[in-house]
Parts: structure tokens; C-alpha cells; sequence
């Protein structure tokens, strides 16, 4: 594909992929395609484009990227006041979760010739409320450990200027679609992602030595996110889960070397992990 094609480009919207059920789009997944037709009414199409991300997972046929673009193909272009050229709407159906996403994305704008670019390309990321929020406040609490810097820089080593905003409201941020005690307990396990991340950031240690200061915040997300949850109806009978993140939490002090944060780390993932896929209303 001529790198020609791409010389207008001054936007890329990143639509973040999220995990299909059944091989088709769950109401998180729809929400972000359904949201896409506002967004783009604010931009000049032949100046923007727009990267569905998202591969195929374990049990799926069809990947994230490419159920999204079928939606959006099917459902919203036909509400768009200017077409979207069909050279402007691409797929990154390699990823298997966030990080890869923004990775592979990354890759993805090098390889259609953005790179010739005179501007700083902006990047837009659509996906739910919850989602963005965390991946900004990481990119805030933890630059050394956050997606956006893993972007700017993987743009960098390919020879892309990019401008990423850390105001949610730069994005598309779209509504949770779903609500109750299930969806709150998902929303509350969703928090501690903070943490595991700043775990992940001592382990590979980039987060400098004062890990006092560097740690403050993320564990104070963690602390008052498992004080709701063990306080859910609906978490009784996964209390003794809940309190093993809490004594991980409380057990990894500044001072805690990594031979020792290791194996918690690794619990704590796996923990977590299993908690997130009980309680997400889209499993």
C-alpha cells in the first residue's frame, strides 16, 4: 500500500480491543464502536485514521479488531456525514491484551508510512470509562511503567512523532454499560491493576530507589478498593482471595527486596486475574 496515501494523516484513533464471547462483540466491545460516529463527526476524515486493535484469543475465531470493523462497517459508517476512505480504517489483529495493542499499533503506524509526517501525529484512544481512566492514571503515578510512554517511545524508535494527551476528556472515553454489585466488585478489581503494575515496575526495577514516594499512591488505590470489596454482598464467598490481596498488598513494603516480591507478585497476578474473570458481567 503507497505510503502516498497517508501524507494528509494528522490523527490516529486507537480503538482498544476488549475480549469476544462467543466470537462476537460483547456490550463493552459494541458500546466502543457505537460511540465512534460522534467522535469522528469532529474531525476531518481525510486527515484522520482510524486502527481497530485487537487479535484472536484462546476459544475465538474471529479477533477483536475484526468483529469491531465489521460493526463499524455495518452499523455506524453509514451515520458519518463525510466517508471514512476505506484506505483510513486499519486492523491490528495480532494483540492479545492492551499492552500488545498499543505495541503492535505503534508498529502499525510506522509500517503505513507515517513517519513522513511534518506534524506530531495526535493520538485518540477509544474505549470505556474504567479502561482509560486506569491507563491514565498508571501513565501518571508510573510514567517509567505506563502504555502511553510504551507508545510514544516505540513511535519514536520508528521515526514517528506522536502527541498523546494524559486528559481522559481528550479521548473517547465511553460509558461502562453495565451495573450492580457484579459490575461494581469488576470495576473495584480493575483498581488494583495500579498496583500489580507498580509491583511489575520495582521487579523490573525502573521506578528509581525512592520507593516510598513511588509506591504511596498506587497503594493507597489498592487499600480503599479491597476495603469495598470485602464490604460486597456479592465478594462473601471470595473473601478468602480478597484477603490474600491484602496481605500481598500490606507484605510488599518499599524495603521488600525482589527474591521476596517475586513469588508474591506472582500470586498476586494470578489472583487477580482469576477475580477479574469471575466477576466481569461479560464473562
Amino acid at each position: 500500500m503507497g505510503n502516498v496515501i497517508y501524507e494528509k494523516i494528522n490523527r490516529v484513533i486507537l480503538v482498544l480491543g476488549k475480549r469476544l464471547k462467543d466470537n462476537a462483540l460483547t456490550a463493552e466491545g459494541r458500546s466502543r464502536v457505537d460511540a465512534l460516529p460522534e467522535l469522528l463527526s469532529h474531525f476531518d476524515l481525510n486527515e484522520t485514521a482510524l486502527i481497530f486493535c485487537g487479535g484472536v484469543l484462546e476459544g475465538q475465531r474471529c479477533s477483536e479488531a475484526r468483529a469491531m470493523a465489521e460493526r463499524f462497517a455495518t452499523r455506524c459508517a453509514m451515520k458519518l456525514a463525510q466517508a471514512l476512505p476505506a484506505e483510513h480504517c486499519l486492523l491490528e489483529d495480532q494483540s492479545t491484551n492492551t499492552i500488545e495493542n498499543i505495541q503492535n499499533a505503534a508498529h502499525q503506524l510506522a509500517q503505513y508510512g507515517l513517519t513522513h509526517a511534518k506534524n506530531p501525529i495526535d493520538i485518540v484512544l477509544v474505549s470505556n470509562d474504567y479502561h482509560l481512566e486506569r491507563i491514565v492514571e498508571i501513565q501518571k503515578m508510573l510514567p517509567q511503567q505506563g502504555l502511553l510512554s510504551v507508545l510514544k517511545r516505540r513511535c519514536q524508535q520508528a521515526g514517528l512523532d506522536v502527541s498523546i494527551s494524559l486528559n481522559v476528556d481528550d479521548h473517547c472515553s465511553v460509558p461502562y454499560p453495565h451495573s450492580g454489585q457484579q459490575a461494581r466488585a469488576f470495576l473495584l478489581l480493575d483498581e488494583l491493576t495500579t498496583y500489580r503494575v507498580y509491583l511489575e515496575g520495582v521487579l523490573n526495577g525502573v521506578l528509581g530507589t525512592d520507593l516510598q514516594q513511588v509506591r504511596g499512591a498506587s497503594y493507597q488505590v489498592a487499600i480503599d478498593a479491597l476495603s469495598e470489596l470485602i464490604a460486597l454482598d456479592c465478594c462473601q464467598g471470595s473473601l478468602r482471595q480478597i484477603n490474600r490481596l491484602i496481605a500481598i498488598v500490606n507484605g510488599t513494603p518499599p524495603q521488600c527486596t525482589p527474591a521476596m516480591m517475586s513469588p508474591l507478585y506472582t500470586e498476586f497476578n494470578h489472583v487477580l486475574t482469576q477475580l477479574n474473570r469471575q466477576f466481569d458481567p461479560e464473562n
